[in-house]
């Protein structure tokens, strides 16, 4: 048996990713990212991703398509700046909260883009008055945070203007259960939860400002993270599906959590989803698989 027949199916899609350097270079032009560069940090997110074994099963045409959509938007699939996800056997390529804002300040009119949690031990104030937004966050790092009760995105763009909004905890999990990965944003099960909040609360500000045409790219695409169904009318729906989160029992309210109240923003800022965005991702999977498969043949790549 030959090497390059003994290889794992991690190690063929290694190699198949080399196949796809032309068309990469042409994705990554501009970009600022050599393909080289490009190549090594998306095998090595493959070799190390937590669902490896999911990830080699997949399909090859998706796997590779969302490679081919990370280089399209000038983001590392590194986990960083943006994630190889395993839905069921498709690939799904998805940006994360450093790809965002990275994307985000590339519009030339955004200085600074943050978000963070706040705890309910926490000072936070956010108030709008004739002078503009009001906005503070002082985390308790000397006592007990207590439990997550929101999250905040601020902007800040070269004109001056500063904006700055306010999630609670029930908006978030409106928004998670639409998500195929709603756990992820549950602060019990979900290892990167905090991720997720401060992503979906960058999302939603990022709605309010000046965005390159990239970065809408990629909030088309970060859609593929949400579901949908048609009901019995031929409407398009999100279909939900985390269970619905049972009420907690009544705690005495801290000065965070009464900000929270004052905080509610209305529910038609909650993440507009465009039905025919969802799924964008495992469109064209076809051609980027024919593409590598003219040049590698079946006995040296499996696909």
């Amino acid at each position: 048996m030959t090497t390059k027949n003994a290889l794992t199916p991690i190690g063929q899609i290694c190699q198949a990713l080399d196949k796809m350097e032309p068309s990469l270079n042409e994705s990554l032009a501009g970009t600022g990212i050599s393909t080289k560069r490009f190549l090594a940090v998306a095998k090595t997110a493959i070799q190390s991703h937590p669902q490896k074994d999911k990830l080699a099963g997949a399909d090859r045409g998706s796997l590779f398509l969302a490679v081919k959509n990370a280089s399209s938007d000038g983001l590392m699939p590194d986990g960083r700046e943006a994630a190889l996800v395993v839905y069921g056997d498709k690939v799904q390529y998805q940006p994360m909260v450093q790809g965002l804002v990275k994307l985000a300040r590339k519009s030339g009119e955004i200085e600074s883009i943050n978000s963070e949690v706040v705890y309910d031990g926490d000072e936070f104030e956010l108030y709008h008055d004739f002078d503009g937004v009001k906005f503070k966050h002082v985390p308790n790092w000397k006592g007990q945070r207590g439990a997550p009760i929101l999250v905040w995105a601020s902007v800040k763009l070269k004109s001056g203007e500063r904006m700055a909004r306010a999630y609670p905890k029930e908006r978030i999990m409106q928004i998670a259960s639409r998500s195929k990965m709603s756990a992820n944003y549950d602060p019990v099960k979900g290892k990167d939860w905090e991720e997720f909040w401060r992503k979906a609360a960058i999302r939603n500000i990022l709605k309010y400002a000046p965005k390159s045409t990239d970065l809408d790219k990629a909030l088309e695409k970060d859609n593929a993270e949400f579901v949908e169904s048609v009901d019995a009318d031929g409407v398009v729906t999100q279909t939900p599906v985390m269970q619905t989160v049972k009420a907690e029992p009544k705690k005495r309210e801290t000065k965070a959590s009464q900000v929270v109240k004052e905080s509610v923003e209305p529910k038609d800022e909650i993440i507009d989803l465009d039905p025919t965005d969802v799924g964008v991702v495992v469109d064209g999977a076809s051609e980027i698989l024919e593409e590598v498969s003219e040049e590698v043949s079946e006995e040296e790549i499996p696909v």
